[in-house]
């Protein structure tokens, strides 16, 4: 073992097929490295595994899902009122960010793919609240970290802890794509803001020189190609095979036998489905899948001007955390249709990874929305944002693509990353969205700024980011360079505490 951390306190959200394919080989590293380390477990199967391993010594050891299960009983004497907890994060208020909680503010149970009605009444998610801020409480208190790392910020927990933390001098950090293709980034918020990536942007639009900016030159002026390619996304449907039916039956078998996932109070989740609820989903979504590929969808070749808004996968970090105010896209589309000058509409496709998801009465509120049209989801985003007039959503990638055909775009939502593409104008007060429009519309574009900008966002991901395949690694396994991704999170934590 070396000392070159010398009992640098590390706390690892150590959460659920992250922590047993990335999260444990880095914890071991760096206490192979002299670092002491703790950690939150999210999923009780993984704090399972955290517990039961001889690798690495955990000084602290907390599950979340235990919390969210018996929170009172985790509070015990302990009590905080809100007005506490919302002091001790510098927030005005908590409940922007009880959206995040999923189990919590929409039900598995009651509807394929969430209910969007409240799972868990309100005394019960304050309880939640509270048994959270004793968790940072408890972590400072008993473990005292020196830095926290997250693979991403995702939730309620990550929110809080992030808060409590930034009060306390000390940094989290978690990883984020960059927009750039295969980068990955360092960021320090659960909206995206801080770390060496926006470091690196600000430097470049203040002056300085990147080794990169001809490579970026050429990404961009590749991606545009792909962007304007024309064609469709291929439409995913298969007849009902004598294989899926056995393989559902086994899924089903094996959730009446084991439910290790299933947390008290909350009916059924993604961890833990009743043979019902399996049966429901698979037949479900392919009713679903069905009904958008025979969906009536407005003839896009008749749209003539309008502003672009893509619906966001959901329920997902993008829209619950970054936006959580216009999560509900329904109404945000509605919003911004009513706020559309003269002869503008709004043009609206739903996320293609939502085929087999969205429910066709959804697909039908979004239809018959005033001054809103539906196109066909298999309609490439880029040829849609080739003849927008504007881009205005809550979040998303499609940002940096609208930053790629020089679109103008209105930001809804607060991701740092987004907010320094030159393209993107922040604004999130629906009343006066209308005007905002309007001068947006108007404004004369510096090509020659522009350009700098663009280059200078691709350069910088270029820079900093890294390309060590992050998700191949921790959604599905694949193989990757683990050496060089510890690396990554020893020169970040390294630098970090030399400061």
């Amino acid at each position: 073992m070396s000392n070159k951390f010398n009992n640098t306190r590390i706390l690892i959200m150590q959460q659920r097929g992250w922590a047993l394919r990335i999260g444990q080989y880095i914890a071991k590293r760096f206490q192979d490295d002299g670092a002491v380390i703790g950690a939150v477990t999210l999923k009780k199967t993984t704090d399972k595994f955290i517990r039961e391993q001889q690798e690495v010594d955990y000084v602290y050891i907390e599950n979340h899902d235990r919390i969210m299960e018996f929170p009172a009983q985790y509070l015990g004497d302990d009590d905080f009122s809100l007005e506490e907890i919302c002091r001790e994060y510098d927030v005005n208020s908590i409940w922007p960010f009880v959206q995040s909680l999923r189990n919590h503010v929409k039900s598995y149970q009651d509807k394929y793919y969430y209910g969007f009605k409240q799972n868990i009444d309100d005394d019960n998610i304050v309880l939640f609240l509270k048994a959270i801020h004793k968790l940072c409480v408890d972590v400072f208190e008993k473990f005292k970290p020196d830095v926290i790392i997250t693979p991403n910020f995702v939730s309620y927990v990550h929110i809080a802890l992030y808060h409590y933390a930034k009060k306390r001098g000390v940094k989290m950090l978690g990883v984020t794509d960059s927009k750039v293709k295969g980068i990955d980034v360092f960021v320090e918020s659960y909206f995206d803001s801080g770390g060496p990536f926006i470091d690196r942007i600000n430097e470049l639009n203040a002056g300085e020189k990147s080794e990169n900016h001809e490579r970026a030159a050429k990404y961009i002026d590749k991606l545009k190609e792909e962007i304007q390619a024309p064609g469709l996304i291929k439409t995913r449907y298969k007849k009902v095979s004598p294989r899926e039916l056995v393989q559902l039956s086994r899924r089903m078998l094996s959730s009446f036998i084991r439910q290790k996932n299933r947390l008290q109070g909350f009916g059924s989740s993604i961890d833990a489905l009743s043979p019902a609820i399996h049966w429901r989903d698979y037949w479900k979504s392919r009713a679903y899948t069905q009904a958008a590929n025979s969906f009536d969808y407005y003839d896009f070749e008749k749209t003539g001007q309008y502003a672009f808004m893509p619906l966001q996968f959901q329920p997902e970090a993008n829209i619950d955390v970054f936006s959580p105010r216009y999560n509900n896209q329904i109404e945000t589309a509605r919003q911004i249709a009513m706020s559309l000058p003269g002869d503008m509409t709004l043009v609206v496709k739903d996320h293609p990874a939502m085929l087999g998801y969205r429910s066709p009465e959804y697909l039908e509120k979004v239809a018959r929305t005033p001054n809103v049209k539906l196109i066909d989801y298999r309609i490439p985003a880029g040829r849609v944002l080739a003849n927008a007039k504007m881009l205005i959503a809550p979040t998303g990638t499609i940002f940096f693509e609208a930053a790629v055909l020089k679109l103008p775009s209105i930001l809804l939502g607060d991701i740092g990353t987004v907010r320094l593409l030159p393209n993107v104008v922040l604004h999130s007060d629906f009343s006066t969205l209308d005007g905002k429009i309007v001068d947006v519309l108007k404004t004369k574009m510096d090509e020659q700024d522009y350009n700098r900008k663009l280059n200078n966002y691709v350069a910088a991901a270029y820079d900093v980011g890294f390309d060590i395949n992050w998700i191949g690694i921790w959604e599905r396994g694949e193989k990757g360079n683990m050496d060089d991704l510890y690396k990554l999170f020893y020169s970040y934590v390294e630098n970090y505490v030399q400061r």
